[in-house]
């Protein structure tokens, strides 16, 4: 029997495919399965389950927490996915969970079995190339910024709506401020959410405007505005 319940959509599909769905797991480990063993272990009115990352015994009615991330956090090979995968594993030692995030290049098998062991539900969307920087564009001309336009992503919008039906959250955890768009969701209103912004875009992109010559000057300082 596999560790681990696997739903793959359009598993075959190239990432370069703009209808390409996310790849979703399922870690049934992290809650009845978990619960049950421990149950065993531990007999009494008190429901306990082994974490998922550590192994240590803690409370099988853990709240559930979205996160969401620019970019899948693992390996921590570099410094955004570094900071962001040890937050997903202390997250994982209080929360069931449940990891959204977007891939900008091909996802490693290994990627996706550390991060179904860490969370109870995963969906990595990969980002069309060439739509993401029209996306850009459009939202830049709408008067908002185009960080936002590169990292929107309506598959994602998707899956989060779907698991809001069948999950109650009880706080949100938006890694980078380009994620922020998706924590405003109608199924999400009323729910705690923490923003990590990572950088300060405004002064990043303010900063890069006085390293080059114009039109892009004019672009980053307009984007460090919005």
């Amino acid at each position: 029997m596999n560790a681990y319940a696997c739903e793959r959509r359009f598993a075959a599909a190239s990432p370069e495919d703009p209808a390409y769905e996310p790849t979703i797991h399922t870690n049934p480990h992290s809650c009845e399965t978990r619960g049950a063993l421990c149950r065993s272990v531990f007999p009494g009115p008190v429901s306990l389950s082994a974490s998922p990352v550590s192994g240590m015994l803690l409370p099988a009615a853990l709240p559930n927490l979205l996160f969401l991330a620019q970019r899948v956090p693992y390996p921590p090979n570099r410094g955004d996915r570094i900071r962001s995968y040890h937050l997903l594993r202390f997250l994982a030692e209080h929360f069931h969970v449940h990891l959204g995030c977007l891939a900008d290049e091909p996802v490693e098998p290994r990627t996706l079995e550390v991060l179904s062991a860490t969370c109870t539900r995963l969906a990595v969307v990969p980002l069309h190339r060439a739509l993401r920087w029209l996306r850009a564009a459009c939202w830049l001309a709408a008067g908002r910024s185009a960080t936002e336009g590169l990292f929107a992503s309506p598959p994602l919008k998707r899956t989060i709506a779907s698991w809001g039906q069948t999950t109650r959250f009880d706080a949100v955890f938006v890694y980078c401020s380009s994620m922020a768009q998706f924590s405003q969701l109608r199924g999400l209103n009323g729910v705690p959410c923490v923003v990590d912004l990572v950088d300060v875009d405004s002064q990043k992109f303010l900063d890069y405007a006085g390293s080059v010559s114009w039109p892009k000057s004019w672009l980053y300082r307009l984007e460090s505005r919005r």
